[in-house]
């Protein structure tokens, strides 16, 4: 009998230990309500932009911050395809002669604003400020959240030039 209850026991210790079903490893931190001042068509060289958005984070401690990367814009009006890969962001440069090939080209390396620690799983209000820049620097923003458990997001990538 005793063996009997021990094995029920470590059945029901094993099951309840399933990490496929342990939001832990697959529940990603929420990033909404991204908002920012002044419009991103009107910011000039003496304007500094708010950058705002609630993060829940579903495990405790975290961290949140708006990263940001600025460069030259090099390409006038039509932006070109962007990507970011650990920290950096490249944009994809056409070939020029035929029988090139493309490739994706280093414009910055990443920014941020004062990291802020989430406390709990109730919303948090993050709030940065990316500084002042030159005119014709081209900016990308995003609000990025990550916890003790690796777990990290973005939002969505916003843009703009200095005017």
């Amino acid at each position: 009998m005793k063996k009997l209850f021990a094995l029920i026991i470590s059945v029901m210790a094993l099951t309840g230990c399933n990490l496929d079903d342990n939001p832990l490893y697959y529940k990603l931190p929420d990033i909404t309500n991204v908002a920012y001042t002044p419009e991103l068509e009107s910011i000039t060289a003496n304007d500094e932009v708010a950058v705002s958005a609630t993060v829940i984070n579903y495990y405790g401690v975290g961290y949140a911050c708006v990263k940001y990367w600025v460069c030259d814009n090099t390409w006038g009006e039509q932006m070109p395809e962007l990507k970011i890969d650990a920290d950096v962001l490249y944009c994809w440069v056409e070939p020029q002669a035929e029988g090139e090939q493309g490739e994706w080209k280093k414009l910055a390396t990443m920014k941020h604003s004062t990291m802020a620690e989430i406390v709990g799983s109730s919303p948090f209000k993050l709030e940065g400020v990316i500084p002042k820049q030159k005119a014709g620097k081209f900016v990308t923003f995003s609000v990025f959240c990550t916890n003790d458990y690796g777990i990290n997001d973005y939002s969505k990538c916003y843009h703009y030039t200095v005017q």
